[in-house]
């Protein structure tokens, strides 16, 4: 396990959209905000584009590939 409060370091968030409209603007916002408190953090943004979906299986593996810690979010 790490702190990632203390030392981001090493550490890729994905950060999902799950397509409604200005969903992928609200979870930069978010990226944006973890940025400005751990600066050596790094973020990924992926937008589902349809929200009545599950995220597909394709987009799935590269989020598990690449990060550590995901995060998904709602924007109407």
């Amino acid at each position: 396990s790490r702190n990632i409060r203390e030392d981001g370091a090493g550490t890729t968030v994905a950060l999902l959209a799950n397509g409604f409209p200005d969903s992928e603007n609200f979870i930069r916002k978010i990226g944006d905000a973890l940025k400005a408190r751990i600066p050596d953090l790094e973020t990924i943004v992926w937008n589902k584009g349809n929200a009545g979906v599950e995220v597909g299986e394709e987009m799935f593996q590269e989020i598990l590939s690449k990060c550590q810690v995901a995060i998904a979010a709602y924007g109407h």
